[in-house]
Order: C-alpha cells, then sequence, then structure tokens
C-alpha cells in the first residue's frame, strides 16, 4: 500500500512524541515498524474498506481499535490493538491459566511501568500468534501475578440499549506488529497489515 505523504524528523532517536487517540481519530494512520515510521492520510487517500485484512472492530463506547488474534492456535480473544505498547501480549491470567500455559511454559517475572502506574507481572513465550492473515512466532506474553487483575474496559454498552461490546481481554503491542506495516482507521476500526 503507497502513501506519497509529507514526512516529519524528530530527530535523535531519544526524541519521544506521545499521540493519542484523538488526534489519531483524524486520520488514516500508517505505522511502518520494521522502518520506524509514521504516516497520516485523509480518508479520500485511502480507502482501507477495499484492503482491510485485519478482524478489527473499533470499542463501543471508547473507540480503541480492537483486533481478534488466535493465541498458539487454541483461542481466539479480542484485543486492544496498543501502538504504545513496547510489550507483545498483555493478557488475564485466567486465560493462560485455563489453557495451562502457565505450566507448560517456562515463567518469569517482570515490572511494567505504563502511563496509569505500575504492574506485576508473571512472564512467558507463546509459540504463535495469528494476527490477520499472518502467524508470529515465539511473542512474549505477560499476565497479572496471581491475585491481581487486569481491566481493559472489557464491555462498554450503550446506555438504556441491551447492545454490548465484545469481550476484550488483553492488549496486543509491538511484539505482535513489529515486523509489519500496519495501516489503521481509528473512526472506522478497519485496519490492513502487511509485510514491508
Amino acid at each position: 500500500m503507497e502513501l506519497n505523504l509529507v514526512g516529519a524528523d524528530f530527530g535523535h532517536s531519544g526524541n519521544a512524541l506521545i499521540i493519542g487517540a484523538p488526534f489519531l481519530r483524524n486520520f488514516i494512520v500508517q505505522f511502518d515498524y520494521p522502518n520506524g515510521r509514521l504516516r497520516l492520510a485523509t480518508r479520500d487517500a485511502l480507502n482501507l474498506d477495499e484492503v482491510a485484512n485485519l478482524p478489527m472492530r473499533a470499542q463501543k463506547g471508547s473507540g480503541r481499535p480492537l483486533v481478534r488474534v488466535t493465541l498458539n492456535d487454541e483461542k481466539d480473544i479480542w484485543m486492544i490493538l496498543d501502538t504504545g505498547n513496547s510489550g507483545g501480549i498483555y493478557m488475564k491470567r485466567g486465560i493462560a491459566a485455563r489453557r495451562g500455559w502457565l505450566d507448560e511454559f517456562a515463567l518469569g517475572k517482570t515490572m511494567s511501568r505504563g502511563v496509569n502506574g505500575i504492574a506485576y507481572t508473571d512472564t512467558f513465550t507463546l509459540p504463535s500468534v495469528i494476527f490477520g492473515p499472518f502467524k508470529v512466532k515465539n511473542v512474549d506474553v505477560a499476565v497479572p501475578v496471581a491475585g491481581e487483575e487486569a481491566d481493559f474496559g472489557e464491555r462498554y454498552k450503550i446506555q438504556h440499549s441491551r447492545i454490548r461490546g465484545v469481550k476484550v481481554e488483553g492488549l496486543a503491542g509491538y511484539g505482535v506488529f513489529k515486523h509489519f506495516v500496519v495501516t489503521l482507521d481509528y473512526q472506522s476500526g478497519k485496519g490492513h497489515a502487511e509485510l514491508p
């Protein structure tokens, strides 16, 4: 997918800028992870309806981009596609426990710092994650330590309605899509992934 757009250079790689969803909703956004580029396009420049290949939707209530992934060829779950998450997957501990992954795979321990605070987690490597048409191998996964909870705003419900959103059970981050050029429309909840 070729986009001819204006670029900006922020200088040294230590310089950082956080751009949030309220800004990103105004554009089609392309994250070229392998080449470290971010591109913005208007909706009239690109129609994601024609090329979308990620099972996605916008989360009801928050508008956050949700993507359905398949974990270890066993379990399909909806996750927040978190472009600001430098990890692989952060998900509910119960999913890993029910699948036996906490016993099957070697566990590590870590402390994660995010915008909203600190979380203590158990970590392991999942052999595969299916992301759209791609199978990503050896993805790092973090789950809250025993006794802790993870809240992903699982289901937003429209007030005075029985319509509920999908059950959100985790975050998919950089470790899942670092090999891809990911194009998103935050407003419509459509997405496309391709190799560079």
